[in-house]
C-alpha cells in the first residue's frame, strides 16, 4: 500500500514495515538501528545525507518500524537520496561484527587499581535497552502490554529489547 501526499515542504519520504515481535531479542531495534546505520550501504547513504542538506530518522513500535528521511537540497538531491534509502533498507549489508557490535558485545576487562577480569557489557542497543528498562515509564509500558494482551501476544513482547534477553541473540537470528 502507498500514501502519496503533496503539500507544500521539503521532499520527505516515510517508509514502514511490519515487524511484530517473535520474542524479547528486540531484533526488530536492532535492525532499525543496522539498516541505515551499518554497512558500506548504510554509511553511504549517511554520506548521501549529509550531502544533501538532509536528515533522517526510525523508530521501532510494537508492531512497526519506521524511517523517514527529507531534505531541503533540490528535486534531483532528493531522488537520488531516495534511490540510496530503498536499496540500504531492502538489501542492506551490514556485517556481522557489526550486528555483534550493535546488539550484545561482552568484553573481558582488566581494572586498572586491582588487575582483576571482569566482563564489561556493551553493544548500542544493549545500552540503550539497559538504560531504559530503569526508567519507569518503559518497564511500565511493557508490564502494561502483557496485562492487557497476555504474555506471548506480539504486542506484549519486548520489541525494542530486554537486556537479559538480548544476551541470546546470534547473529544467525538478524
Amino acid at each position: 500500500e502507498t500514501d502519496l501526499l503533496f503539500f507544500a515542504s521539503v521532499p520527505t519520504a516515510t517508509i514502514t514495515f511490519k515487524t511484530l515481535a517473535a520474542d524479547d531479542k528486540g531484533i526488530p531495534h536492532a535492525l532499525e538501528h543496522l539498516v541505515l546505520g551499518k554497512g558500506a550501504k548504510g554509511k553511504h547513504f549517511n554520506m548521501l545525507v549529509a550531502m544533501s542538506i538532509g536528515e533522517y530518522t526510525a523508530g521501532t513500535y510494537a508492531d512497526l518500524t519506521g524511517y523517514m528521511f527529507n531534505t531541503a537540497a533540490v528535486m534531483e538531491d532528493f531522488y537520488r537520496l531516495f534511490e540510496a534509502y530503498l536499496d540500504t533498507l531492502v538489501h542492506p549489508d551490514f556485517t556481522d561484527p557489526e550486528i555483534q557490535r550493535e546488539i550484545y558485545n561482552p568484553e573481558v576487562v582488566e581494572a586498572a587499581s586491582t588487575g582483576e577480569l571482569a566482563i564489561e557489557e556493551k553493544g548500542t542497543v544493549y545500552n540503550e535497552m539497559v538504560s531504559g528498562m530503569e526508567k519507569t515509564d518503559l518497564a511500565g509500558w511493557f508490564e502494561l502490554s502483557r496485562l492487557a494482551f497476555g504474555p506471548k501476544h506480539p504486542l506484549a513482547l519486548n520489541f525494542a529489547g530486554a537486556p537479559d534477553s538480548m544476551r541470546a541473540v546470534t547473529v544467525a537470528e538478524v
